[in-house]
């Protein structure tokens, strides 16, 4: 069941790729835009009549599909980064508690 919470957006083209679209609508562009229209507000109301008047740059359909392959490979750039910084941190944490239990086992000699 639909609520009137969410919209079902049907392209009336296929001159833009729904995933596409998905990336614009989530783009910081987008969301400064449903901002400027709703407010700051912790569950803001976005009419239709917003969502119609969001103008939505429509590149060539080899261009978009370029953009959203370039958004998920960052996605995963960034995670594999978070997940090497965190494994970094562990690591040199581990490092440092074994150099204090050295530390603390030679001076006790």
């Amino acid at each position: 069941m639909v609520t009137n919470h969410f919209f079902i957006l049907k392209l009336k083209s296929n001159l833009v790729d729904t995933e596409y679209l998905r990336w614009y609508l989530n783009h910081n562009d987008a969301r400064r835009y449903f901002i400027t229209k709703t407010g700051i507000a912790l569950i803001p109301t976005i009419t239709k009549k917003i969502l119609e008047e969001l103008e939505i740059p429509v590149p060539d359909k080899n261009t978009q599909k370029a953009i959203v392959e370039i958004d998920r490979l960052l996605k995963r750039e960034k995670k594999i980064l978070d997940e090497i910084r965190e494994k970094r941190f562990f690591m040199i944490q581990n490092l440092l508690i074994k150099a204090a239990q050295e530390q603390s086992t030679l001076g006790g000699k």
